[in-house]
């Protein structure tokens, strides 16, 4: 028999982000799972928290800040044994996984490849993933793309880029 866990990232919104990342690694460390498969949240419209997101009852993260939480996530991952899986389309970064913990440094890097981008570039891997023009980071060199995504964001100045994605998200679960 094969152990999963699933763990929900953004969950808590802005303001449990880091208790969401600490409580479920205490949880993941103790258990050491086979697979530790990893989902970002996404709240759907016609649900109460999605309701609570729309009235601003409820701190939505972007997509940055899910990646900060993953990141705290993966550090508090010690002594196990576990794959980790970004495996799910609603995820930011697909190519987060590997072996625990041979692979959590090649992991991290990642994660801080995205997270020393710059504001604009983050803002467009993360519309482009989400409209469906990349996969993986490497894909932002694909210039013919990379000027789509660019040019849909600047036709769509007043858009909450954070709700955007968030509703990407909930429309590929």
């Amino acid at each position: 028999m094969t152990l999963s866990e699933f763990t929900l990232l953004g969950i808590g919104g802005k303001s449990l982000s880091e208790e969401n990342a600490v409580e479920t690694a205490k949880v993941i460390n103790a258990v050491n799972p086979e697979f530790i498969r990893v989902h970002h949240t996404a709240f759907k419209p016609d649900t109460k928290l999605g309701r609570d997101v729309e009235k601003g009852l409820f701190d939505l993260q972007s997509e940055e800040e899910m990646v900060c939480e993953q990141k705290f996530f993966i550090e508090q991952l010690t002594d196990i044994t576990s794959y980790y899986v970004n495996e799910h389309i609603v995820n930011l970064l697909l190519e987060v996984r590997g072996k625990l913990p041979e692979d959590k440094n090649t992991m991290l890097a990642i994660i801080d490849s995205y997270l020393s981008m710059s504001a604009e570039d983050k803002l467009n891997f993360a519309v482009g993933r989400r409209l469906g023009y990349y996969y993986y980071l490497k894909d932002m060199q694909n210039e013919a793309e990379n000027t789509a995504v660019t040019k849909y964001i600047k036709e769509n100045p007043n858009t909450d880029f954070a709700l955007f994605c968030n509703e990407c998200r909930a429309k590929m679960i």
